[in-house]
């Protein structure tokens, strides 16, 4: 994941801060003024959205160079064949090609057994297969962040394409009963070989959260139609009904990690987007508290998660469902950033734990990595470009000329030299320093972490 300035700014939205206060110091004038038409959303602030919009309107440069960006992305998107649960190749037994299925993503097989069944677990490390066309995970997850970034540049733009591209991937996935996906995540984190319930699928569903958002903005710019909109509300109030009282939900109920916030996350946000708001709030005094209460300790620490094989990224994870419930529920009763029990269990302490913690083992020194990878990256993109017109030279050469293909081979093993370093940065980078950025980010806004960089 690379932080450039598109990807800070589709960053800051998702997570519900204002990118445009950290660059752009008059974005102060434009969303007084723009607050009334505002789109109403749940995680993202709607009312910063069209602040940008005023901005480039009125011809703002950064903003036009972002617009380039989320542009040539949207771009790419429209040609897109529409993912659908029902591309799987092989439907197992006991599902329906409209059920959504997908492998357990720790889980792998046996060496030690034929056909290697039952799997066993091996935490931490993620099986390829859970990414194979076998399994509907990189099917919703296609679909889910093509709709939320067609349907920004939609509203961004103003550009009607955009929005119909997204409303007929909404239509794909949601609604057309061909292609639809049934409600549930029943079938969510199989595990070949051992045939029992797997509420820990409802994670997966979290993806659902932005295309709820997405919908928001199509409707708000008129993209869709009343029917349209309340066809897709219908969906959502069957998968919230499947959260709240199947057999799989009362147990993500229960689930004392950090599956318990992203399945109140779910609920918060689809809830809202359901016009459900009693059971929002409902959600954030009955469940949400009391889980700060039992997994945050007093020092901040989140014990359940420190046992893991990754125990950073677990913390961060779980942060980072927290701080979406904290973004969803800004305009509800309970202010969640204020919270705190009388041990002092609260997200601003397990959020200043991990802080600290990170700044211990001195993981935010891969943040110095951004640059080198950034030039990385660039001088991949050169090389390719260069690679395709030695190419094409070669082609229109004769055999014996023998320079190009030397020159060619030379430019193959340059470009394979810098990958290999690419991927070496990237994971020097690690998971856990960006996810504790992106918490940050979340929870304290651009704005604040820049003002602190500029103070220290």
């Amino acid at each position: 994941m690379m932080l450039t300035l598109e990807n800070a700014l589709l960053l800051d939205i998702v997570l519900g801060f204002p990118f445009g206060i950290s660059w752009f110091p008059e974005i102060g004038e434009t969303d007084a003024l723009n607050i009334d038409h505002a789109p109403e959303t749940f995680l993202l602030k709607g009312e910063q959205l069209a602040a940008i919009k005023a901005m480039l309107t009125r011809g703002n440069n950064m903003a036009n160079l972002i617009l380039e960006g989320l542009q040539s992305e949207a771009d790419c998107l429209l040609k897109i064949k529409n993912p659908s649960v029902t591309q799987k190749p092989i439907v197992p037994k006991g599902i329906s090609p409209n059920d959504y299925y997908s492998l357990a993503l720790y889980w792998w097989p046996n060496t030690k057994s034929p056909g290697g069944l039952p799997y066993i677990r091996r935490d931490g490390k993620v099986n390829p297969e859970y990414y194979s066309n076998l399994y509907d995970a990189v099917r919703l997850r296609d679909f889910t962040e093509a709709t939320f970034l067609l349907s920004l540049a939609a509203y961004i733009t103003g550009k009607d394409i955009y929005a119909k591209k997204a409303s007929s991937l909404i239509e794909t996935w949601l609604l057309e009963p061909e292609t639809r996906q049934t409600p549930h995540f029943f079938h969510a984190q199989k595990i070949p070989g051992i045939n029992k319930l797997r509420y820990h699928g409802i994670i997966e569903a979290r993806r659902l959260i932005y295309v709820c958002e997405a919908i928001q903005l199509l409707h708000c710019i008129n993209a869709i139609t009343n029917r349209f909109y309340n066809q897709c509300v219908k969906w959502f109030v069957e998968l919230l009904h499947w959260l709240e009282y199947s057999e799989h939900g009362q147990k993500a109920k229960s689930a004392k990690n950090n599956i318990g916030f992203w399945y109140d996350l779910q609920r918060v946000i689809y809830a809202r987007f359901c016009k459900q708001n009693h059971l929002a709030e409902n959600v954030i005094r009955d469940f949400v508290l009391q889980r700060i209460d039992e997994q945050i300790d007093e020092e901040g620490k989140l014990p359940h998660e420190l046992l893991r094989a990754k125990p950073y990224d677990y913390v961060a994870f779980t942060l980072l469902a927290l701080s979406g419930i904290i973004a969803a529920s800004r305009h509800g009763e309970i202010q969640l950033p204020e919270h705190a029990t009388d041990e002092g269990r609260s997200f601003e302490n397990a959020f200043t734990w991990f802080s600290e913690t990170i700044k211990k083992n001195n993981l935010q020194t891969a943040g110095t990595f951004l640059s080198q990878l950034i030039i990385s990256q660039k001088q991949i993109s050169e090389l390719k470009a260069e690679n395709k017109a030695y190419k094409s030279s070669m082609q229109n050469a004769s055999s014996k000329n023998f320079e190009n293909k030397n020159e060619f081979q030379r430019l193959i093993a340059k470009l394979h030299n810098v990958e290999k370093e690419c991927d070496r940065l990237r994971s020097e980078l690690s998971n856990n320093y960006l996810l504790f950025f992106n918490a940050a980010i979340r929870y304290r806004g651009l704005e604040y972490l820049l003002k602190q960089a500029q103070q220290h």
